[in-house]
């Protein structure tokens, strides 16, 4: 059995994520003293030239010792297995002296110990880090089981031995991380980590899994309920969210742990639970009977039914059917359940993968309830602990979700700045000076083209208004392939239109939807155009805007699809000239048609290519892109903002009163 290779992808992700936390913490400083408490005694201890006595002198001298942050081992002393006075003797020194010789213990020389077999676990691998692991605590059997999902001996020598096992996988693997190496040198203050160094590594990595990244609830759950069983529990959970597309944070649904059991309730009705009777361990939502105990929750045609199980249920192809349907039935039918206010969200939080400070495993990254991640997210806490650290991973789980986050850090980070690069995700740090103009819009000095010695004043996009334009283009970018076969935008066909007109002679004559003459007198350098009914002298008359013309086009892709001057006026958005407008849309059309012919001399264009960010901006503003923000900006690219030092500013300047 190749434990190893069956639990990588796991064990690597965990891993980086320790890595992670080590680097942005102060967590590995803290625990440095166990380090330095097994140096000191590989420094002091001689099997070969000390006896007993001199031994047990230095043993217990190690806890005087002041280490990093600590006076000796506190748990060490507290290992003591009846005394805490005597947490260490002359029995403990003969196991370990009889081990230097013989490489060889079994139980009955542990008999008369004065340690937990924990700690002497932490003696033996001090001392002889070739063949043993300092498995310091039971905590390691959770820690084991939530890595692996193999549950092991819970006490006993049993519990160490069958611990080394995983010990030694994980041990490779930290060995083998060039970045975890250098930083565990780099605090220990030691260009050559010793063998003992890498076993206490270990024990601290799993110290780690247990106390940072396990729930507190599930750790309660496992000194409740068989571990195989919470495991089953969550896993058909989760894949029944999955199958019925069930939203993080719905209304419908309800997740808690109560004094019976583990429960996920639909609207009024307990769907798949796991009870803490011994006459019952599971129980399953059903739209028709699959067995002959499922009963159903009321006695109408209408209702699902529910059956116990008193072991794991093997679900066969029919029932797993029937389930499903019995879940879609309940969702259906709910509008919102009236236990949500007693709804574990810690518990929903780890079923769903969410993410968040308190470090819940990403389990099933990559799923479709994956699928709704909060809008706007908040990581606070004190300074050091990875806050800015951690936005490297979740902007990648935004913009790119399909990345494995398992990989090596550096290559995380290279995915990380090819988004950067790309304009997806975008960084800033707020502080003091910051200003509304600067985040969202204001008005800046700038030197005039035409002459570099005077200065005008332009209304300025911010970096959140840019950020939003680029969201909102990218909505609009997927327009083209999902309804227009054309290999060219609306800025190809108007920027021809322009040409051919100004080359044109005589000037074309455009038509209202009432048949009067109109014409174009004036295209400015915006290329907006003006026009008035033909023979009029009138010019102080509003332009056409290209952005508004740009709306009509991607509203109505025939012009006999206008009616009434009143789908003009609801597509433009804007009451003035709207009767020029459909005069100069059927132009621009009729010349489509007939007259244009895109990239005649040139490549076919990359419709992905980006527009210049004042053509997207101009364009945002003008509404070109709301109708693909409604229709298609949930299937978009979107652009993940990153404020670091959010407090610093002054968030009434910057956002605005």
């Amino acid at each position: 059995m190749n434990m190893e290779k069956e639990k990588n992808n796991n064990l690597l992700y965990y891993i980086n994520r320790y890595i992670n936390y080590c680097q942005t913490t102060s967590w590995l400083e803290n625990e440095i003293y166990k380090f330095e408490w097994s140096n000191w005694l590989n420094n002091n201890v001689n099997f070969d030239t000390q006896n007993a006595e001199e031994i047990l002198e230095l043993l217990k001298d190690s806890q005087d010792q002041q280490f990093t942050h600590s006076k000796g081992v506190q748990f060490i002393k507290a290992g003591a297995r009846e005394k805490l006075s005597k947490y260490i003797g002359f029995e403990d020194v003969h196991i370990l002296k009889k081990y230097e010789i013989t490489k060889t213990l079994d139980k009955q020389d542990f008999e008369s110990r004065n340690t937990s077999f924990p700690i002497a676990s932490c003696y033996l691998a001090t001392f002889f880090p070739d063949n043993w692991f300092p498995v310091s605590t039971t905590d390691f059997v959770v820690s084991i089981w939530y890595l692996f999902k193999k549950e092991i001996s819970k006490n006993g020598l049993s519990f160490i031995y069958e611990a080394n096992v995983y010990f030694s996988i994980i041990k490779k693997k930290l060995i083998n991380n060039n970045e975890f190496k250098d930083l565990l040198t780099k605090q220990l203050d030691n260009n050559k980590l010793s063998k003992t160094d890498w076993n206490w590594a270990v024990q601290d990595f799993l110290l780690y899994i247990h106390r940072i990244e396990i729930p507190e609830f599930y750790k309660d759950l496992l000194k409740t309920y068989a571990f195989k069983d919470v495991d089953y529990y969550f896993s058909f959970l989760r894949t029944l969210i999955t199958n019925n597309n069930i939203q993080y944070a719905t209304q419908k649904c309800n997740y808690t742990i109560t004094a019976t059991g583990v429960h996920f309730t639909i609207g009024q009705l307990y769907s798949w639970n796991l009870y803490k009777s011994k006459n019952k361990k599971f129980g399953i939502i059903s739209l028709n009977k699959i067995n002959a105990t499922s009963e159903q929750y009321q006695k109408t045609d209408n209702e699902p039914f529910y059956t116990y199980y008193k072991q794991q249920p093997l679900f066969s192809i029919e029932d797993r059917k029937s389930i499903n349907e019995g879940v879609r039935f309940q969702l259906e039918r709910t509008t919102k359940t009236g236990f949500r206010r007693h709804n574990n969200d810690e518990l929903e939080k780890y079923i769903f993968g969410i993410d968040s400070l308190e470090n819940y495993p990403n389990s099933i990254k990559g799923t479709t309830i994956m699928n709704h991640i909060p809008l706007n997210q908040i990581l606070y806490g004190p300074p050091g602990t990875g806050k800015t650290y951690q936005t490297i991973n979740k902007a990648i789980e935004i913009a790119n979700p399909s990345f494995n986050l398992l990989q090596d850090r550096k290559i995380i980070k290279k995915e990380y700045d090819r988004l950067v690069d790309q304009g997806q995700i975008v960084f800033t740090t707020f502080h003091q000076s910051m200003s509304y103009e600067d985040f969202v819009e204001g008005i800046k000095p700038v030197l005039n083209e035409n002459n570099d010695s005077d200065i005008i004043y332009n209304i300025t996009s911010g970096l959140f208004k840019t950020s939003c334009a680029f969201a909102a283009y990218n909505s609009y970018k997927l327009i083209p392939k999902k309804i227009s076969p054309q290999k060219y935008t609306f800025d190809d066909l108007h920027e021809k239109f322009v040409e051919y007109y100004h080359k044109s002679n005589p000037k074309p004559i455009f038509k209202t939807i009432t048949g009067r003459d109109v014409e174009i007198f004036n295209i400015n350098k915006n290329q907006s155009i003006r026009a008035r009914a033909k023979g009029s002298t009138y010019t102080d008359v509003a332009p056409l805007t290209k952005e508004n013309l740009q709306k009509l086009y991607d509203t109505f892709d025939d012009i006999s699809k206008i009616k009434t001057l009143k789908d003009i006026k609801d597509a433009v958005g804007v009451s003035p000239r709207i009767t020029e407008f459909y005069a100069v849309f059927m132009g621009i059309k009729e010349f489509e048609n007939n007259e244009f012919r895109p990239h005649e001399n040139d490549e076919i264009k990359d419709l992905d290519i980006r527009l210049e960010e004042s053509e997207i901006i101009k364009k945002f503003e003008a509404g070109v892109f709301d109708k693909a923000i409604k229709d298609l900006g949930k299937t978009a690219k979107p652009i993940i903002l990153i404020i670091d030092e959010i407090n610093r500013g002054n968030v009434s300047a910057i956002f605005g009163e």
